[in-house]
């Protein structure tokens, strides 16, 4: 978080897209995902740890 000398806070946002088992590890995986594994988990705890926002996306598909 940061301030610019209008009193506006800004808050960054983190965006995890399609990060889940079948594009990591799954049938959809490949090893590049899996190597991404352990840097993205430590992202996505930094902007916890700072408050910061933080959106999954999710894909779906009907059966």
């Amino acid at each position: 978080r940061s301030s610019s000398g209008n009193n506006t806070t800004m808050t960054r946002l983190l965006v995890v897209t399609d990060f889940q088992y079948d594009f990591v590890s799954g049938s959809l995986g490949f090893p590049k995902a899996q190597e991404l594994e352990e840097p993205i988990a430590k992202k996505i705890e930094e902007y916890r740890a700072n408050g910061d926002e933080i959106v999954f996306t999710l894909d779906t598909h009907d059966a």
